[in-house]
């Protein structure tokens, strides 16, 4: 016996994760992207193993990535010197540019 899956509740809790995580990037997409997909993939624990595809999809349309993605994303912030917000260090807001 097989339970469907409610991708209409799993859709509505990507949003949700997806508000949280935009609260907390600083405007800054890979920030959010990082945050966002850690949740998602928290939450993916707790779905069945044969929805996970399905809801993988819905949550890359909000903006889900692989940690593939995210490593590579990591790595060109870091070649450019980006701080760990995601911005030129001396133009972040927290004062990352004024660490010496």
């Amino acid at each position: 016996m097989s339970m469907e899956f409610d991708k209409l509740a799993w859709n509505e809790a990507c949003e949700k994760l997806a508000e949280q995580a935009h609260k907390s990037c600083g405007l800054v997409y890979e920030i959010f992207a990082r945050d966002f997909s850690r949740a998602v993939n928290h939450a993916l624990n707790s779905l069945p193993e044969a929805h996970r595809p399905e809801a993988i999809e819905i949550a890359k349309r909000l903006g889900w990535a692989t940690d593939e993605e995210l490593a590579e994303t990591q790595h060109h912030m870091d070649d450019a010197g980006y701080c760990s917000h995601g911005l030129d260090p001396d133009c972040c807001p927290t004062g990352c540019g004024d660490i010496e």
